[in-house]
């Protein structure tokens, strides 16, 4: 073994859009109930990490930076969030839209 990749080896994220499109359009519509849901979840989760790969990590640092200098931490702001102390704040609401919106992934 040379040591070198042939020069048609898929990249990681190739894989994982054939993976989740295979899940998708093959595996779930053959599965009912719990089956097809796993395997639905899984193509989901396929989607969330290939977007994490391909994903421009200045502008999440940014948005983070942004979250944690107006709300402190993330686990300050889960946990204000989860209590509703955090609930009717428009600046929050705009920002979290901002990185949801960014992090739509999939069909």
């Amino acid at each position: 073994m040379s040591g070198k990749l042939p020069e048609d080896r898929p990249e990681a994220s190739q894989l994982l859009r054939l993976a989740g499109a295979s899940l998708r359009q093959d595996v779930a519509p053959r599965l009912s109930g719990a089956a097809r849901y796993q395997a639905l979840l899984i193509a989901k989760s396929l989607d969330v990490i290939l977007f994490d790969l391909e994903a421009d990590p200045g502008a999440i640092q940014a948005l983070e930076a942004e979250l944690s200098m107006a709300h402190g931490t993330a686990a300050d702001v889960k946990r204000d969030l989860r209590d509703g102390q955090l609930d009717g704040v428009p600046a929050l609401h705009e920002l979290l839209s901002r990185w949801v919106a960014g992090r739509q992934v999939g069909p």
